[in-house]
């Protein structure tokens, strides 16, 4: 396969996974960690993959997904298990750091957020 094709198929898989990722997000919890301009460019990239190369993005994990089967959905067992957990690890790992309290002397290394 040629360095552009793969390339193609790297950026397919990442805005497809983005994508589902975000409708959990937004859908099924009722939360959001984008504005909906962010997301709404990403699908428009998605769904313009999508046609431009059918055969790449077919080959591709969630396929029968996107660009848009499940938008709207709020039933969590319309997504993958898989990418549910990711979403819901984002929402956690998001709330971990804004409800952190601010280290109690100036200049201390915050290594926790290292750990995710």
């Amino acid at each position: 396969m040629i360095k552009g094709q793969e390339e193609i198929r790297e950026l397919l898989n990442r805005r497809r996974r983005q994508c589902i990722v975000h409708r959990i997000i937004y859908y099924c919890r009722n939360d959001n960690l984008i504005p909906d301009a962010t997301y709404d460019a990403w699908e428009r990239e998605l769904k313009a993959l999508c046609a431009a190369h059918p055969d790449i993005a077919a080959d591709l994990p969630y396929a029968w997904l996107c660009p848009s089967r499940c938008v709207g959905s709020s039933d969590v067992a319309t997504y993958p298990a898989e990418l549910v957990a990711l979403a819901n690890s984002l929402l956690a790992t998001r709330n971990m750091v804004v409800d952190r309290p601010a280290p109690a002397t100036k200049g201390t290394e915050d290594t926790q957020l290292l750990l995710f």
